[in-house]
C-alpha cells in the first residue's frame, strides 16, 4: 500500500488551486495519485491520461490546461514538485530501514514495548476543563482559510 502526505496548506497556497476550477481540481489531483501510484512519470498516452483523470469524457478539455503542470520526459510526464517528494520519501524508507536493521545487528529488540508510566488526562482529573483533543462546539468561530 502506497501513501503520501498531502499538505493542505501548501495545496491551497497553490496557483493550482487557486486558479483551477473544481473539476480542474480533481482531475489534476487525479493525476497526482496516479503518478504516485506509478512511482512519478504519467505514460505518453491519451488514453490512460484520460483514464487516470477520472472523467474520460472531460479529458479533451481539460487536457491543455492540466498538462501544463506536468513536465514530458523521455519516459513520461513528469510532475517536478511530486518528484522531489518521491525522492524524499524514498530516502526516508531507505534511511528507516537502514537503521532498523542495524539495530536488529546489534542486538536492540525493537518490539518491546513498553506501558506508559502516566494515567490519561480526564476532565476530571483536570478539574472539569475539557481534554484539548476534544472537538470545539458547533457555535465556536473556527475561521476561515485565506
Amino acid at each position: 500500500m502506497r501513501g503520501m502526505m498531502w499538505w493542505i496548506d501548501r495545496w491551497r497556497q497553490s496557483s493550482a488551486y487557486t486558479d483551477m476550477t473544481l473539476e480542474e481540481q480533481g482531475a489534476y489531483r487525479n493525476l497526482l495519485d496516479e503518478a504516485t501510484l506509478r512511482g512519478g512519470p504519467l505514460p505518453d498516452n491519451n488514453k490512460a491520461l484520460a483514464k487516470a483523470s477520472g472523467d474520460a469524457l472531460a479529458w479533451p478539455r481539460l487536457r491543455r490546461r492540466l498538462m501544463a503542470r506536468f513536465v514530458k520526459r523521455p519516459d513520461g510526464w513528469h510532475h517536478e514538485t511530486l518528484d522531489k517528494m518521491l525522492h524524499q520519501s524514498t530516502r526516508r524508507a531507505a534511511n528507516q530501514k537502514r537503521y532498523r536493521d542495524n539495530a536488529s545487528d546489534n542486538g536492540a529488540d525493537n518490539a518491546a514495548v513498553t506501558k506508559p508510566t502516566t494515567k490519561p488526562t480526564t476532565r476530571k482529573s483536570r478539574g472539569g476543563h475539557k481534554r484539548d483533543n476534544e472537538p470545539a462546539s458547533q457555535d465556536q468561530d473556527l475561521g476561515t482559510y485565506s
